[in-house]
């Protein structure tokens, strides 16, 4: 008989330990043969699993390395509300069959076929993880869970801002709360859950709430989003932005995979560009060559010197900088997830995500009572070939005019 002592919980990120303990009742227990299977039921690898002189009936392993290779972080441009976003998680199960020693040869033994399991790009640090219980991060019925992300509650928002929330639905939440205030509650819209993934993401930007509802965010302080189940009972933590007619053109929306499996955004203004390492490449050349119009043997062609030296091309690296709005010291806290995420975008104008390079080696989670000015983070980052942003005086455009950063709007980004 085959047992697994130990496995992970129904649903655990990928990023942490994925461990499966396996034991056999038989003596003549050599090896386990292991199919690892996706919830296709199409192999995704197989496995050799041998016991151990200090672990003579049993084996261990831990699946995380070869999962993490069939999942990715999933950034979804996209005109909808909602949509799935299958490419963060996947489903797999284990297929355990025993091989015996018997007669001088191996043979089957048991066959075992594990229940089915859930992991998606994302993970949890490891004091956190002691004490990992799954529906804090499904929603599942009766259960409260969390979005993907620790971005912290009431953050600035306006009509420029990118913000997704990211989360998990086992048929626990069916529809999606957005609650606009004032000093009061102004107005409540809702919008179903639909489709089978478990993998979703939802665009909570003003933008496009103003796109889907038609609010009018020229009334509106704050708002909230919230998953709920058919009895309006809460499938998810409460998530709360203010909203700020913020108006700036020089500013870029910064987007990263969080350690959750979410992607997060961040402002940045008072972008400023370097042109680092030049280094010009050239030969030296003999200044003197018949004048075109002497027809002379002169260093001057036409009233113009000949060069001594001829510049063939000139290699650069570009980078930017740019700064956040003041940050408190939980927004502080969580921006060390940007500095040290896998990915990271910034918004071009028609919609598209540009892969960038973060500059920054060194970021010092500050606290404000040790700071007597406004704590900001400067970013640094290089968009590669990309090299085609120029400013002028109202925004900063490509360099075949189109819009990269910026709106047509004023100065403030306070």
């Amino acid at each position: 008989m085959v047992s697994l002592i130990k496995s992970p919980q129904k649903y655990s990120p990928v990023n942490n330990p994925l461990v499966f303990q396996i034991q056999s009742d038989n003596v003549n227990i050599q090896y386990f043969a292991v199919q690892l299977l996706n919830g296709a039921g199409a192999i995704i690898n197989n496995f050799r699993l041998f016991t151990s002189p200090n672990y003579r009936n049993g084996t261990v392993a831990d699946f995380s390395d070869i999962l993490s290779n069939t999942i990715n972080s999933q950034l979804l441009p996209s005109v909808n509300l909602i949509d799935a976003t299958p490419n963060i998680l996947t489903s797999y199960q284990l297929n355990i069959t025993e091989k015996l020693y018997s007669g001088g040869t191996i043979v089957d033994g048991v066959t075992l076929i594990s229940d089915r399991y859930h992991t998606w790009m994302g993970g949890v640090d490891k004091l956190s993880f002691s004490s990992y219980y799954y529906p804090d991060y499904v929603a599942i019925p009766y259960n409260n869970a969390k979005f993907l992300t620790t971005k912290p509650d009431n953050l600035i928002l306006d009509y420029q801002s990118s913000e997704y929330l990211s989360f998990i639905n086992s048929s626990g939440a069916t529809k999606v709360q957005i609650n606009t205030y004032n000093k009061v509650l102004l107005s409540g819209y809702t919008k179903s859950l639909t489709g089978t993934s478990k993998a979703l993401r939802i665009d909570v930007s003003p933008f496009a709430l103003n796109r889907e509802f038609n609010i009018d965010f020229t009334l509106v302080d704050y708002y909230t989003v919230q998953l709920l189940d058919n009895s309006n009972s809460a499938r998810s933590n409460l998530k709360s932005y203010k909203f700020k007619a913020v108006k700036n053109t020089d500013r870029v929306e910064v987007l990263f995979a969080n350690k959750l499996g979410g992607f997060d955004s961040c402002s940045f203004f008072n972008i400023r560009q370097a042109i680092n390492n030049i280094t010009p490449t050239t030969i030296n050349k003999n200044p003197y060559d018949f004048d075109s119009s002497t027809g002379t043997y002169s260093e001057i062609n036409n009233g113009v010197y000949n060069p001594e030296v001829d510049t063939i091309n000139v290699n650069y690296d570009s980078t930017y900088k740019a700064i956040t709005r003041p940050l408190n010291d939980a927004q502080g806290f969580w921006l060390k997830e940007l500095m040290t995420s896998p990915k990271v975008y910034i918004k071009v104008a028609n919609g598209a995500f540009l892969p960038i390079q973060i500059k920054n080696t060194i970021y010092t989670v500050n606290r404000q009572k040790f700071n007597q000015n406004l704590m900001r983070l400067e970013l640094e980052f290089g968009t590669g070939s990309y090299d085609g942003l120029l400013f002028n005086a109202n925004a900063v455009i490509g360099s075949t005019g189109t819009r990269i950063f910026g709106d047509e709007y004023g100065d403030e980004y306070n």
